[in-house]
């Protein structure tokens, strides 16, 4: 296995920022207890599930963008 060349600048790229808002969501949400879910009405479940989705598809398009800053460029 070998690191990509700029491995110390990976939390700067836009993929890996959406990815850690996607899966900090979800952790958010699998900690709740279940007694505060039962009382969130069920649509709560499903936009939690369709946001974490819009954020990866967002990181996943981040992967198709440059992202070195302008003065390295």
């Amino acid at each position: 296995m070998k690191f990509v060349d700029n491995a110390r600048q990976v939390w700067h790229h836009y993929s890996t920022i959406a990815l850690s808002i996607a899966g900090g969501l979800q952790g958010v949400w699998a900690g709740l207890p279940s007694e505060v879910k039962a009382d969130l009405p069920d649509t709560v479940g499903k936009a939690i599930s369709w946001i974490t989705f819009g954020v990866v598809m967002l990181g996943l398009g981040g992967k198709f963008i440059v992202q070195t800053p302008k003065d390295a460029q």
